[in-house]
């Protein structure tokens, strides 16, 4: 039967791990005193043969008072140093021997032994995390000389770098002109902080923030969050790497992210409803969908994959038709005087600005009488493309024949021939593809490649 009059209302969390010692606390729920606390510790199970420790009559005497309320606690379970040094944290942060809201005579005394004050540290990890604000600190914009020349860097988690991760902030940095660190970046810093031996402005998040920050072109200015020494002096080592560690958490409720093949389907429905790929709308699609200019470009590659598999269409820029197209180029032969070229209509500008660059140099070493070009059409966009190139070939022509045909008699150009020829967009059309000799067909592995067989 227990000897706990009602009066004193009990808080005991179990002791799961049986451990030798426990720390309690009393704290008064009416007049005189209200609110007014004594801490201790002691060895043994709580709420057997044991109340308290106090040196201090006037609290013994209140104790055993008919008329008084209070609340007992269990705060931790440990072995007998562990809730000696959590007593001594405890009565040390608020100063209890001195403190009119204690009735502890003294601070207790340390065990030199680092205890964590987790739920402390816990929510003001997680209002950095909500707000990129903590009371008390300021919240300062730094440039690269700053931080490199002033603060250290702490890594808490066994890996120090991840390529891959700086490279996906660098490119929403570069891409957003360094906005992006301003307002979605955040380096946490412990301002003369003890820290190998001296002292240092520690940063204790922000690793890949500052890597991908230093290394970016666009990024001027990197939001800080700046925690002064008054603050954090009565921390210990343990508590700033939990600190750290809060500020890097485990997603609670964890999701996959979209892939860039799942948003490469979405995107094709909409282009089969006549929405072109590179139209405003589809950009702003994208960016809805968190796509940096990097990743809209492997949505558009994955989009030719996808739809040259899916409607029976030749991608030539996959591997196997890349070979096949060089193939075909080099069936024109430069000891026939012709120089062959292929090109994407979408990218048909380059069609004078590399074949001129491309001319003059082999002009030096033969005798260039045909510049021959073949396009292709990009799959996610056939059918505009080759209505696009309708108009490009016209105009591509002119400029070239002009290039060509209206040079002096000693001009390097002079009387090159244009020619242009459109290498098919279906498989089946595949066949009727025959140049020089080569018959190109498709092998039962599926990989194009030139067979060498007489037409």
């Amino acid at each position: 039967m227990s000897y706990w009059p009602d009066r004193i209302k009990r808080e005991i969390i179990s002791n799961k791990g049986n451990c030798e010692a426990y720390v309690y606390e009393y704290e008064k729920t009416n007049e005189p005193d209200l609110g007014k606390k004594y801490v201790g510790y002691h060895k043994g199970e709580p709420e057997r043969d044991y109340s308290n420790s106090s040196m201090d009559d006037y609290f013994k005497k209140l104790l055993a008072d008919d008329d008084s309320t209070w609340t007992y606690s269990v705060l931790a379970y440990g072995t007998k140093d562990y809730c000696i040094q959590f007593e001594h944290d405890e009565l040390t942060r608020v100063n209890a021997k001195d403190n009119p809201k204690y009735y502890n005579k003294t601070n207790g005394q340390s065990k030199n032994i680092d205890i964590v004050r987790d739920d402390y540290f816990h929510d003001m990890a997680q209002q950095i995390l909500n707000y990129k604000s903590l009371d008390g600190c300021n919240t300062i914009l730094r440039d690269k000389n700053y931080i490199k020349n002033n603060v250290e860097f702490f890594q808490v988690r066994a890996e120090t770098t991840d390529e891959k991760h700086d490279g996906e902030i660098r490119t929403r940095i570069d891409e957003s002109h360094g906005d992006y660190a301003k307002k979605h970046l955040l380096i946490t810093i412990l301002k003369n902080r003890a820290f190998k031996g001296d002292r240092a402005n520690l940063a204790i998040n922000g690793n890949h923030s500052w890597h991908a920050f230093r290394t970016s072109k666009s990024g001027i200015l990197i939001n800080t969050l700046e925690i002064p020494e008054e603050i954090h002096k009565n921390w210990n080592d343990s508590e700033v790497k939990e600190f750290a560690d809060y500020l890097n958490p485990i997603k609670m409720h964890p999701t996959k992210s979209s892939d860039l093949e799942t948003i490469a389907r979405l995107a094709l429905d909409r282009v089969k409803t006549g929405l072109s790929v590179d139209s405003v709308q589809m950009e702003d699609y994208f960016k809805k969908k968190n796509l940096t200019y990097k990743d809209m470009q492997k949505v558009k590659q994955t989009m030719d994959k996808i739809q040259s598999h899916d409607d029976n269409k030749i991608n030539w820029k996959s591997a196997g038709y890349v070979k096949l197209l060089k193939k075909l180029e080099d069936s024109y032969s430069l000891d026939d005087g012709i120089y062959c070229k292929s090109f994407s209509s979408s990218k048909n500008d380059m069609i004078g600005k590399f074949g001129l660059v491309k001319l003059k140099r082999l002009k030096e070493e033969h005798d260039i009488k045909r510049f021959h070009v073949i396009i292709h059409h990009p799959v996610y966009k056939t059918e505009e493309a080759k209505k696009q190139w309708a108009k490009d070939k016209k105009e591509n022509s002119e400029i070239l024949e002009d290039i060509f045909n209206n040079q002096t008699d000693k001009g390097m150009f002079k009387g090159i021939e244009l020619t242009f020829e459109e290498v098919p967009v279906w498989r089946e059309d595949l066949k009727k593809l025959v140049k020089d000799g080569f018959n190109f067909n498709e092998p039962e592995s599926g990989e194009w490649k030139n067979n060498e067989n007489k037409a």
